[in-house]
């Protein structure tokens, strides 16, 4: 009985009164008062003021997401079309700014709710090669090429002029020194090439030095903790979520990144799906809220987390079964960024079965 008024109050998000119930289970309008009764004693359900009927409580919602929506079998089975508009809406051969942005738009319009990603922390990532190619006076484009194929573009501004052959004989140098390497033992070695040109003036090792510390200082592979948030405006129409300061304070808290970022921290931490009910979210702000995040990941020098922020009464099943998936096409596509010939339904084995 407890899942059928869970399950009502989703549906229209009005208290639940036992004469709605009793038709459900031909028990009288009594005996239903009694069974809610000893579910408010419990502390799963409570009224909202008196002669109203019962709303789950976060304990209630918490109760019913761990017994009666994640111990089932299917929870993790998207639906085909689902799937279909994922990998429609997602231009794998795009940088993974526009991925990322791509994947927080799609997670808001399958759920109707607010869909977020961080970007992946790469910061532990190891470095391939770099290539430096003279775009006009002044201005040089960096190539990073990650050991996973993962490739970033960074545009540089120099106070010299420097010709494609000299930039080549830079290029091999860096690469002798650093390949195989993460970029923080990168950023120690440069710094050691520019001991060694003060003691030495050599200007084949100082510019190497000068414009690999030009390149990997902020390098774009250390985008993490970028946040991509799409569908905020989905929650005005939600009947939650009506009165305007609260709204105020809401999307106050969807414009702080490091709020986003904390929010989705806990993901990473974790394997599977997480989801976090009301208080449990730990931003008072959202405290009317439920996230449901995951982790995606290439291997464990490149993670990342995607989620959904929408009501406490979301439909947790579906959106469990869309923020898992996401997390596994955004893995594989990390995993496979250098393949030109990238498919995901080659790597969903459901999609044969649908």
């Amino acid at each position: 009985m407890f899942q059928v008024i869970m399950e009502e109050y989703i549906r229209c998000a009005e208290p639940v009164g036992s004469r709605k119930i009793a038709k459900d289970f031909e028990l009288s309008a009594a005996t239903i008062r009694n069974i809610m009764a000893d579910l408010e004693d419990r502390g799963l359900l409570e009224q909202p003021h008196v002669s109203a009927g019962r709303i789950p409580t976060d304990a209630g919602y918490r109760f019913y997401v761990d017994n009666f929506i994640t111990k089932t079998e299917k929870v993790f089975q998207l639906n085909s079309e689902s799937k279909r508009k994922i990998h429609s809406s997602l231009d794998e051969r795009s940088e993974i700014e526009l991925v990322m942005h791509q994947a927080s738009q799609v997670l808001s319009r399958l759920t109707n709710y607010a869909g977020v990603v961080v970007a992946p922390r790469v910061r532990n990532l190891i470095f391939q090669r770099i290539q430096f190619v003279r775009i006009s006076e002044f201005r040089i484009l960096a190539i990073f090429v990650a050991q996973n194929g993962m490739v970033q573009n960074r545009l540089l501004l120099t106070d010299h002029d420097y010709d494609q052959e000299f930039l080549d004989r830079i290029s091999r140098m860096l690469n002798e020194r650093f390949a195989d390497k993460s970029l923080h033992q990168i950023r120690q070695g440069l710094s050691k090439m520019l001991e060694e040109d003060q003691r030495k003036y050599d200007l084949l090792l100082d510019s190497a030095a000068r414009l690999g510390e030009l390149a990997v200082t902020r390098s774009p592979m250390e985008q993490g903790d970028k946040v991509f948030i799409e569908g905020t405006f989905n929650i005005i129409e939600l009947p939650e979520f009506k009165d305007l300061s609260r709204l105020r304070d809401l999307f106050r808290t969807f414009t702080e990144r490091t709020a986003m970022v904390r929010l989705l921290d806990r993901c990473l931490e974790e394997d599977g799906v997480s989801v976090a009910i009301g208080s449990e979210t730990d931003l008072p702000e959202i405290s009317d809220m439920s996230v449901i995040t995951a982790r995606y990941s290439a291997n464990e020098t490149l993670t990342g987390g995607l989620g959904v922020i929408g009501p406490k009464r979301m439909h947790y099943r579906e959106v469990i079964s869309l923020v898992s998936y996401m997390a596994s096409v955004l893995s594989i596509l990390l995993r496979n960024w250098d393949d030109p010939n990238l498919d995901f339904g080659v790597f969903d084995s459901s999609e044969k079965g649908d």
